[in-house]
């Protein structure tokens, strides 16, 4: 081959190889530029998430506070649940011979 096909070969694949440079830097500023658009986008809402977030995290720790006080209250329920229980119980014991005699007389 001549000295000049092989100097027209070697410009056109300099050439092709600029072309594909130049296109991949083409889209590479393209993605960059909207990638900062998603970002700025993005970074407010990010930044609400996060505040939410924290929102959640005080309304879970007021929650826990108010569960540790029904835990108390429904014990103390719970003991005067058992008293009660046993005034009616010692209540019904009481009235049993009254109303054997009610019974018996007849009224």
């Amino acid at each position: 081959m001549s000295d000049w096909i092989l100097f027209a070969i070697g410009l056109a694949s300099l050439a092709i190889i600029a072309f594909a440079l130049a296109y991949l830097g083409l889209k590479a500023w393209r993605l960059g530029k909207h990638g900062v658009g998603v970002s700025r986008h993005l970074a407010p809402l990010a930044a609400e998430l996060a505040g939410r977030a924290d929102e959640a995290g005080r309304a879970a720790e007021v929650l826990s506070a108010d569960a540790a006080g029904l835990t108390a209250d429904l014990e103390r329920m719970q003991r005067s649940l058992q008293r009660l229980r046993i005034l009616t119980d010692a209540w019904d014991d009481a009235m049993r011979p009254l109303v054997r005699i009610a019974e018996y007389l007849g009224t």
